[in-house]
């Protein structure tokens, strides 16, 4: 398994067949604050980030409420998301990149008691 972010032109959504599949478009996500309540809707986060990258983090190495161990995020007009804040998006990059695709590749095992690795691709379509 290596959790990863892939930049694609086309996706192939036969390749998801066996995971739970989130596309959000990032046309609808040029600003911080839209970044948050795009990813609190589109993966159901019990409660708002309230514009909290921490309390984003919380939650995106939490995700008990998903059952699958496959999760493809799929950002379509990559081009345009957090288009009107850039160093946001290096952020955010480097929180799936450090922290979240590595926590869902091996560290879940060693934070929580029962943890499972789960596959967790994001992918950036254009």
């Amino acid at each position: 398994m290596k959790n990863k972010i892939f930049y694609m032109n086309y996706i192939d959504r036969s390749l998801f067949k066996d995971g739970i599949i989130l596309e959000l478009d990032g046309k609808n996500m040029q600003t911080k604050e839209q970044f948050f309540l795009e990813v609190e809707k589109g993966f159901s986060f019990p409660r708002p980030c309230e514009g909290s990258l921490d309390r984003f983090l919380d939650w995106m190495c939490d995700l008990d409420w998903i059952r699958s161990d496959k999760i493809y995020l799929i950002i379509k007009n990559a081009a345009f998301f957090l288009e009107n804040d850039k160093q946001f998006k290096e952020v955010i990059f480097k929180c799936f990149e450090e922290d979240i695709l590595p926590f869902w590749e091996k560290e879940v095992e060693t934070v929580i008691v029962g943890g499972k690795p789960k596959v967790f691709n994001v992918y950036l379509q254009n």
